[in-house]
């Protein structure tokens, strides 16, 4: 996954507004239901967090926009003849890996301080490296929060 799949969604969550993302996830824009999970999930811009409905974007999200069948041949064995065995796997418009990278990196986001293993976690890639988190990390903790506990980020 390239940076810039990283930056799209949780820009998109902190530059567009909750009701503009809540009426494009709700018409099926994927990245769109991708952001306003982040923004329900942390409060973000005046929404009050709620990580069911969050879980239920991510989900809808990351629903297999259809199958694909592939015919592999399993060759003979001494007991049994060769034959065509079917395998069949999800395609995805937005796969949960993605979702599950998003949300990595909005989960080093949202604290104030930075976490004590970050130089590991971006040297791995999370957030597409230190410039790109530095500068979402910037942005995040600029935006307005509301959530159960006590206006902090979760």
């Amino acid at each position: 996954m390239t940076q810039e799949l990283w930056s799209q969604d949780i820009d998109l969550a902190l530059q567009t507004s909750p009701e503009r993302l809540r009426a494009l996830a709700d018409e099926g824009d994927r990245h769109a239901m991708a952001a306003y999970a982040i923004v329900l999930r942390y409060g973000l811009n005046g929404v009050a967090a709620d990580a069911a409905e969050a879980d239920r974007y991510v989900s809808k999200a990351t629903t297999p926009s259809g199958y694909h069948t592939t015919f592999i041949w399993m060759p003979k064995t001494k007991d049994r003849a060769g034959y065509m065995m079917p395998l069949t796997t999800a395609t995805y418009a937005y796969s949960p890996a993605q979702a599950g990278a998003v949300a990595a990196c909005a989960a080093l986001l949202a604290p104030p301080e930075d976490p004590p293993n970050l130089a590991e976690r971006l040297a791995r890639g999370v957030c597409g490296g230190e410039v790109n988190y530095r500068r979402l990390k910037d942005r995040w903790h600029r935006t307005e929060t509301n959530d159960r506990n006590n206006g902090r980020n979760l």
